[in-house]
Order: C-alpha cells, then sequence, then structure tokens
C-alpha cells in the first residue's frame, strides 16, 4: 500500500471517529435540553393555570416572574379549535405563528389550562434556537473538518508538484548538460571527416544524425529554462514536422495538412513546438500500428489558433482519456509513458495555450486538439 493512500485512509478513519463521537455527544446533549426545555415549559404551563384561576387575593408574583422568566423557548395559546390567542418569543408575522401551531398540533399533546366557565386553551411549544443550532453541530463540524481535509490536501498536492516541476528541471538540465560536450565533440569530428572524405556518401548521413541530437540538445537546455517566444509561422513548423516524420515512419502511414498553405503567425518557441509536434504524430503513428492516416488541419477562431491533430489508430478509452497526460501512464509495453506528458508542458506551461483530446472511438481514432 502507497503512502498517499495509506495517509487517506488514516485520515478518512480518524475523520470518521471525530464527527461519529461528536454526532453521539451532540445528540445525548440535545436530548438533555430537550428535557429540560419540555420541564420548563411544563412549569410554565402550571404558572399559567394558577394565574388564570387565581381570585383577587391570591399572590402570583412566583407565578408571574416564572411566566416572565420564559425569554428562549416559543410557546403558543390557543382555543379549542386551534385559533392562536398569543404567543411568545416568536417574532414571526401572524401568519407563520399560525403555520407553525398547525404543525405542532400534529407532533405533540398540547398542555390543557383551565380558565373558567368550564372553557379550556391549550399551549403548545417549539424548540428554543440553541436546541435548533445545537442540533446542525455535526454537520457544521463535518463541513469545517472536510474543509481543513480539502484545504490540506491541496496544500499537499502542490507542494508534490513543485517537487515535481523541480526534478524535471533538474533532469532536463542536466540531460542538455552531459548531451552538450559529446555531440560538439562529434560535430567536429564529422566536419573533420567531410574535409578529408568530400565524396563519402555516409558522412551527410552521420551528419545529419549528428544535427539531430545537436537540436535534442537544444530542447532540453530550452525545457530546463524559459524559453523564448517569437512570432513564427506555425504552419512551417508543421510542414517541418511532418517532412521529418515521413523520412522516418513507414510509407504505410499517410500525412494530410490541411490549412496549411497560408501563413499563420503565433507567438511560439521553434524547437519545442517542432518536439510537441513529433510527440503527437509519433504517438498517433503507434496507435495506427505503422498503417494508417494522420491529418493536421489549421484554422482561426477569432484570436486563437486550433490545431487538430486526427488518426484513425485504435482510440483511447474512455477511463484513460483524463489520465494519459500524467507522467509514466502508457498502454505500450515499451516507453517511459512521457511523451504527452512533455508535450502539455510545451504547449500549456511554456506557450499558454492548451491541448486536450476533442474526441476518441476505440478503433475509429483519436483527435487531439490544440489551442494557441
Amino acid at each position: 500500500m502507497s503512502k498517499p493512500l495509506l495517509l487517506r485512509i488514516i485520515l478518512f478513519t480518524l475523520t470518521s471517529v471525530i464527527i461519529i463521537i461528536s454526532a453521539i455527544f451532540v445528540h445525548i446533549l440535545a436530548k438533555r435540553m430537550q428535557a429540560e426545555e419540555i420541564q420548563k415549559i411544563t412549569i410554565w404551563a402550571e404558572a399559567t393555570k394558577r394565574i388564570t384561576t387565581a381570585d383577587d387575593n391570591t399572590d402570583i408574583g412566583l407565578e408571574s416572574q416564572i411566566i416572565e422568566g420564559n425569554t428562549t423557548i416559543p410557546v403558543y395559546m390557543t382555543d379549542v379549535q386551534g385559533q392562536l390567542l398569543l404567543s411568545r418569543n416568536d417574532e414571526g408575522s401572524d401568519r407563520k405563528k399560525q403555520q407553525h401551531v398547525s404543525e405542532l398540533r400534529e407532533e405533540q399533546t398540547p398542555i390543557a389550562v383551565p380558565i373558567g366557565g368550564g372553557e379550556t386553551q391549550y399551549i403548545y411549544y417549539g424548540e428554543s434556537t440553541l436546541l435548533k443550532v445545537l442540533r446542525y453541530v455535526p454537520l457544521i463540524q463535518l463541513l469545517f473538518i472536510l474543509s481543513i481535509l480539502v484545504l490540506a490536501f491541496m496544500a499537499y498536492a502542490s507542494m508534490k508538484r513543485a517537487e515535481q516541476h523541480q526534478m524535471w528541471l533538474g533532469l532536463t538540465k542536466e540531460t542538455a548538460h552531459q548531451l552538450g560536450t559529446p555531440v560538439s565533440s562529434l560535430n567536429a569530428w564529422v566536419q573533420l571527416l567531410d574535409e578529408k572524405y568530400p565524396d563519402d556518401e555516409l558522412i551527410p548521413q552521420i551528419k545529419k544524425d549528428s544535427d539531430r541530437l545537436q537540436t535534442i540538445s537544444q530542447r532540453f537546455s530550452k525545457i530546463g529554462s524559459t524559453p523564448e517566444l517569437k512570432p513564427t509561422d506555425i504552419n512551417r513548423i508543421l510542414r517541418d514536422a511532418v517532412f521529418y516524420m515521413q523520412a522516418r515512419t513507414s510509407q504505410k502511414v499517410v500525412y494530410e495538412l490541411d490549412g496549411a498553405d497560408q501563413p499563420q503567425i503565433v507567438l511560439i518557441n521553434d524547437f519545442l513546438f517542432h518536439w510537441a509536434i513529433e510527440n503527437l504524430c509519433k504517438n498517433a503513428v503507434d496507435s495506427m500500428a505503422g498503417e494508417g492516416k494522420i491529418t493536421i488541419k489549421t484554422n482561426k477562431q477569432g484570436k486563437k489558433v486550433i490545431i487538430d491533430i486526427t488518426d484513425t489508430g485504435k482510440g483511447i478509452e474512455h477511463g484513460n482519456i483524463k489520465k494519459i497526460f500524467q507522467p509514466g501512464f502508457t498502454t505500450k509495453q515499451r516507453g517511459w509513458g512521457l511523451g504527452l506528458t512533455l508535450t502539455k508542458r510545451i504547449i500549456e506551461d511554456y506557450h499558454n495555450g492548451k491541448i486536450y483530446v476533442l474526441n476518441s472511438q476505440p478503433e475509429h481514432g483519436t483527435t487531439f486538439r490544440i489551442e494557441l
């Protein structure tokens, strides 16, 4: 079991225990408060009875103090038909008070108060504001704890992303550094061989691969720093990427450019954007098992330039669409699962753009969309 999963289980268990214990405690406390309020209302009703039946010579000072002492519990006095006669500790309108009385008549047995002459009035009572609030304490506590947990997980995720970002930058800088010296040396040897054997047919091919290594080194060096964005014809980059891929993939893979004949100027970094398109094309070729069609379509929507890259490959399972840009995720037997992660970083982090799966159907292909 991984540490993050174990941490989540521990936090969930601890939160559940706290909420259950709190709910039990609040329930017991609410029951006690409810019993005390019922007892107070019973005494209040008895005081009301004595006042209504007292004669002129009876001292009702204590009863009056009891009546006035109730400042929290709503009480309602009605006639036999349930019509409200008077109320206490309820600031609502007469209509709302009567509606509340109707609800209480269905929930509780009223306290009868004889007023003489054979007539009887009835007392109904509600819950105090404190008791009502107390019943919501477990929910409030749950929301509070969940908020703390969400903030904690967000902080933890942010720290992890920052750590991964620093590790990524360190890796790319070290890769560029390690490639720099042998590539420079290799270029020098190729130049010497070209001067000594100008008619050799293999030396130009070696020079191409040497230049390719130089390009890769430059790409990694730009990943490790803030790249410079320049106004560039994006369609030229697409044509160059297609030309490069055509020379290195099977003739059974057909490339089609749609809308790339007119210049489309965008602020991009030539090296990095070329790399991103290559990664998407390689991913498409792998998805088609080396046979199929890749269509690259560009168009402009308002201030955005839209690039759709569509293949006729095996598609992406619905459950994997949200995972494909995650580091290390791959459905291939070989590979590190970093191609699409790197592409997303290039498009979104370095070009302030957006890349996502526009649509994908199993065995019918996938369309990636880039917005710049």
